[in-house]
């Protein structure tokens, strides 16, 4: 596959991947990943959450306070590292998975138009380029919790690499 086959140009400060990690479409789900993991599973809560001793209030990696850390831990990291983006992992080079800001940019209607949308009788978000015109497709995936797939085809999320300091755990 061609790189330019990967992703949108919608002239903004980055390129976005024309679909998500694991999907083969754009209107494809993909997989599910747990925030600052590489790889899918079959439960997604606290107790199987790598960066953490099975609770919200013990992590490992990625804590700003030390309440929150394993036995006081803290150590401040507020962006994934390379080892820990699964963008990076999956698709090498200099993928990775967008900043808060860039999300930010992406929503930012001085520059984009957003509109929900039906596409293959998947809904999305269709978001266009109001510099060139061109598009791109999310699915709204839902989200899982435990071994449960919530919201499909109802409601739209993104991951970014920062960390969502309001809960000091996952991105935003």
């Amino acid at each position: 596959m061609v790189l330019d086959d990967l992703f949108v140009d919608l002239g903004l400060s980055v390129k976005w991947a024309k679909w998500n990690l694991g999907a083969t479409s754009e209107t494809d789900y993909g997989n599910y990943y747990a925030w600052g993991e590489t790889n899918t599973k079959q439960n997604y809560s606290w107790e199987t959450y790598t960066y953490c001793k099975g609770t919200d209030s013990t992590l490992t990696k990625y804590c700003n306070n030390s309440a929150k850390g394993y036995n006081g831990y803290s150590d401040n990291l507020t962006i994934l590292e390379p080892i820990d983006d699964v963008a990076n992992k999956t698709l090498g080079g200099n993928w990775r998975i967008p900043t808060k800001d860039e999300f930010a940019e992406l929503t930012d209607t001085s520059k984009i138009t957003t509109e929900i949308v039906m596409k293959n009788n998947i809904k999305g978000v269709e978001f266009t380029s109001l510099i060139n015109n061109n598009k791109l497709f999310i699915p709204a995936a839902g989200s899982m919790s435990g071994s449960t797939l919530y919201s499909a085809n109802e409601e739209f999320s993104i991951w970014t690499s920062t960390l969502n300091e309001r809960l000091n755990m996952s991105g935003t």
